[in-house]
């Protein structure tokens, strides 16, 4: 890891039209060695962001992860231009490293001006009342270096979960909840944005104001795929060998219960779609609840939304994710898709 802030870690030169490069070594996981989903998502849109002026957006993004890219090899990006509306704009981004295809991302983008006068309104509420002051217990520190870049670039802590009550009409009740019905939270920050105050409900409009706010959406969508594909697992009781929650991972000696109970676990995609595209702040304590509708085939699906401390909704996401049990068989010979992502596994642990 490098020890830059998150602000400065995404920037981008430009090598032709629509074409770019990174230039400083990408962020990784604490004695990790390859870029998470989230920083490629991160970097695809940043790329995005440099094809149009600076009163766009980003609305949605859906990614597809193929392989694990080495952290300290440059990453390149090719931006297609799908459309250009008045209201909505269309870019596809190949993230590249030498010479493939590492992960494929669609990012549209809005005019929020263009959005304004009579609309439906609706949303939802926090499910779950796990909240913290201040991050105490940072999942991205280090437990090799106290001065990882972890702290600098985002800080994570894991809350619990949550089994909201069985409803009284439920003809059937179980004393042991089903996985569909439990809820996962975690809390995760980006400091370093704190020095960058964004738009806030159209009073800011100046250039430094709008490009502060698409910081703090790059930032929101680098939060957004940690601590979710470990959602599955956590509402099933089963361990991917982190410390248990509540647990320092830097000071305690005490080893988990029992070794990861996964031989293989990695994002295969993830969608974002933003329902508010200013006023926010990634620099803020950012309440990520998530749940799982299904699993199976060595698979699961993940739902997750991002909250304001206040409890208000920025985003709602989703995201496949592929599991192997140690006791699922051997690995060695699944499709393509799963052994281009196993070089996550093996070169720096699971996505979380």
């Amino acid at each position: 890891m490098t020890g830059i802030p998150f602000e400065q870690s995404l920037k981008i030169k430009q090598l032709s039209k629509d074409f770019f490069e990174s230039i400083y070594p990408s962020w990784t996981w604490p004695d990790g060695s390859i870029v998470p989903g989230g920083v490629l998502m991160a970097f695809a849109a940043a790329a995005a962001y440099e094809t149009l002026e600076d009163d766009w957006a980003i609305d949605t993004l859906q990614s597809h992860f193929l392989l694990g890219p080495d952290a300290t090899v440059p990453l390149r990006f090719k931006v297609q231009r799908l459309s250009d509306g008045g209201r909505f704009a269309v870019r596809a981004v190949e993230v590249l490293q030498g010479g493939k295809v590492v992960c494929f991302v669609t990012c549209s983008f809005v005019r929020p001006k263009s959005l304004h006068g009579p609309s439906m309104q609706h949303t939802v509420s926090r499910a779950t009342d796990l909240k913290v002051s201040s991050i105490t217990l940072d999942d991205l520190a280090s437990t090799s270096s106290s001065s990882s870049q972890g702290n600098r670039w985002m800080q994570f802590q894991r809350l619990g979960v949550v089994f909201p009550p069985h409803q009284t009409n439920d003809p059937h009740p179980s004393s042991t909840p089903s996985p569909s019905k439990g809820i996962y939270t975690s809390v995760g920050t980006i400091p370093s944005l704190n020095s960058f105050p964004p738009t806030n409900n159209n009073t800011n409009t100046n250039s430094n104001n709008k490009n502060n706010q698409k910081l703090h959406a790059l930032g929101l969508i680098a939060l957004s795929d940690y601590h979710v594909l470990d959602g599955p697992p956590h509402l099933h009781s089963l361990t991917t060998n982190q410390p248990p929650i509540g647990q320092n991972p830097t000071t305690s000696t005490t080893p988990p219960t029992r070794k990861s109970d996964f031989q293989r676990l990695t994002s295969l995609n993830h969608n974002i779609h933003f329902r508010l595209h200013e006023g926010f702040q990634a620099s803020e304590l950012c309440y990520v609840e998530v749940t799982s509708a299904w699993t199976g085939a060595r698979r699961g699906g993940i739902s997750s939304r991002i909250f304001t401390p206040s409890g208000e909704l920025i985003a709602c996401c989703f995201q496949e994710g592929y599991f192997v049990l140690f006791d699922g068989g051997d690995a060695a010979g699944d499709e393509k898709k799963g052994d281009g992502d196993a070089n996550e596994k093996k070169k720096g642990g699971s996505k979380l």
